[in-house]
């Protein structure tokens, strides 16, 4: 049997293939073509690895017969190989699956065809490789390379890998749309060169660099300009990209468009500020109740006004400090609003100092509901009415008095309203001039009741009494 070395009639770049093949035992035999006898010479390895009949020749082959044990998807493409090979000249390779007994591998022959000096292909020497394993790790690779850009592709907001000079290696559509250009025109270049605003463009390579020289994941905030000229706030995080032994040899790092959080955020920081402002400029105890756990915030005037020294407590403490009396009915009232549909509560009830006396008070809440309809959260101010229900005792006790002395005095009081000529007499003066208690009185009906030699001086002195610029004090008989 006749055979070709392997190394006969090959490039450079086909011997040293080979060479690290035969190192690795991955060649599984030869072949050797006499093209213009048309004989085709196999090793017993090869004729074994194809699955080739026992029966057939090894020197005396056709093509046709080694096709034949080819996988039947693969044969077309084989053939054809071959014949363009022979037609071309010179250096051929081609892969496909091979050996039907054992179940179909993948092999890679690698050959050339020689021609003679007339320039007729003359000899077809080869060998056959074992690739199998080579194809499945490149399937797993395919998958996973095209897992990772679905992934890449799917994640939102801008996702990117950067060699250690800061060369973009792969962007998403988010990298995309912030650099304004297609990958084929970011990909393999800096910060520097692609975005518009070199003091961003700076700020982002020094935060890449410090990364990579530290080693260190860090999470940051960035404010990034679009080439439309809008501006956005990005939440990145990013990371040291290292090799198989750990070397940082670029950075990857992931963007989320933060912007609408950030004036959110903005937004709330300038509502608490009011607020807070709000509730020093009040005199109320200021209370914001969450109702999904009971805890309540105060403000400065729960000190202030009844003296606890504290700016949280929980629901209970405040039921608890409720007067007994006034416990169980505030309580009603109050859960009656938060698990019915209406937002606005109010009632009066005494409540416990930090000295163990009671306050009178005024309380005002309204309640916040989510999106359904359920309570959240109750906001309301406390306002201490003490002195208000102090005052009004002493004046009721003071006209009590007053009424008292009246009676026993023999005396009838009386009002006028200037601005509305209006004369407002109670039942004991109108039953002086003996009219009824029912009937209304104006001045006329009182000057008409005077005796007729009073009515002037009378008139003269009540006039006196009522212009501002004199003041008159009014004393008169009739």
């Amino acid at each position: 049997m006749s055979t070709l070395h392997p190394e006969a009639g090959r490039g450079v770049g086909d011997t040293e293939r080979v060479k690290l093949a035969l190192a690795a035992g991955a060649i599984v035999g030869t072949w050797s073509w006499d093209l213009v006898h048309d004989r085709l010479t196999v090793d017993d390895a090869l004729a074994q690895a194809f699955g080739l009949d026992p029966s057939l020749p090894r020197d005396r082959l056709s093509l046709a017969q080694v096709v034949a044990s080819v996988h039947p998807e693969d044969q077309p493409g084989l053939t054809e190989a071959v014949a363009d090979a022979v037609a071309r000249r010179g250096r051929y390779t081609h892969q496909f699956r091979a050996g039907a007994a054992e179940g179909y591998r993948w092999f890679e022959a690698i050959g050339r065809v020689d021609q003679d000096a007339d320039g007729r292909a003359v000899r077809f020497p080869g060998v056959v490789i074992n690739i199998d394993e080579r194809r499945r790790i490149e399937a797993e690779r395919d998958q996973a390379q095209t897992l990772l850009r679905s992934f890449v592709e799917a994640a939102p907001g801008v996702v990117y890998a950067k060699d250690r000079q800061g060369r973009i290696l792969i962007g998403n559509r988010g990298a995309t749309e912030l650099i304004g250009l297609p990958p084929e025109e970011y990909i393999g270049r800096t910060d520097a060169e692609l975005l518009a605003d070199t003091a961003q463009a700076a700020a982002v390579m020094a935060t890449d660099e410090r990364i990579m020289s530290s080693g260190r994941t860090e999470q940051l905030e960035e404010e990034v300009s679009f080439p439309d000229g809008r501006r956005a706030w990005w939440l990145s995080t990013k990371a040291p990209l290292r090799d198989a032994d750990g070397t940082v040899v670029g950075l990857v790092g992931t963007s989320l468009d933060i912007t609408d959080r950030k004036a959110a955020e903005a937004r709330h920081l300038e509502i608490e500020g009011r607020y807070r402002l709000a509730a020093r400029a009040t005199n109320d105890a200021i209370w914001d109740w969450r109702i999904a756990d009971g805890q309540v915030i105060w403000n400065e005037a729960l000190a202030t006004l009844f003296g606890h020294d504290r700016t949280e407590t929980c629901a209970q403490w405040w039921i608890d400090h409720i007067h007994p009396d006034d416990r169980e009915r505030i309580d009603t009232t109050i859960h009656a609003v938060i698990d019915g549909d209406r937002t606005a509560w109010s009632g009066e009830y005494r409540f416990r100092r930090a000295d163990g006396s009671y306050a009178s008070v005024l309380d005002r809440g309204t309640v916040l509901r989510g999106g359904a309809g359920e309570p959240v959260r109750m906001i309301g101010a406390m306002l201490d009415l003490t002195g208000r229900k102090t005052a009004e005792a002493a004046l009721a006790e003071s006209e009590e008095r007053l009424r008292l002395a009246t009676e026993a005095g023999d005396m009838g009081f009386w009002d006028v309203d200037l601005v509305h000529d209006q004369l407002i007499w109670p039942p004991r003066t109108k039953a002086m001039f003996g009219i009824s208690p029912q009937v209304e009185v104006g001045l006329p009906d009182f000057y008409a009741g005077l005796h007729p030699d009073d009515l002037e001086p009378t008139r003269a002195a009540f006039e006196a009494a009522a212009d501002p610029a004199r003041r008159a004090l009014y004393d008169v008989e009739y």
